[in-house]
């Protein structure tokens, strides 16, 4: 379910480049900035996923930003606490 958008590969759904895009992160694949950046782009779609999962992530991800821009968290505390706070998610295949 979801949207569909077209990725770098071709059509991609949203929630499931949400998650991959985290997991790059996750990764240190990809900077925080790129990540918001996209992120910003989709905000709205992604606040009305039809995905529980995939709304908790997002919320948490501003929320964690927030910090991270008060001095309040690290980059590293940002990728651990992003990933395990999506590791149900993203672990079980579930944002798809």
């Amino acid at each position: 379910m979801g949207i569909d958008l077209l990725g770098d590969d071709g059509m991609v759904n949203l929630n499931s480049e949400f998650v991959s895009r985290i997991m790059a992160f996750t990764r240190g694949e990809t900077d925080l900035e790129n990540l918001q950046a996209w992120v910003s782009d989709w905000a709205p779609e992604l606040a009305g996923s039809d995905q529980p999962e995939i709304r908790a992530i997002h919320g948490r991800f501003w929320r964690m930003l927030g910090e991270y821009g008060r001095d309040d968290r690290s980059i590293e505390s940002f990728r651990h606490d992003l990933i395990q706070s999506s590791t149900p998610s993203i672990g079980a295949g579930r944002a798809s």
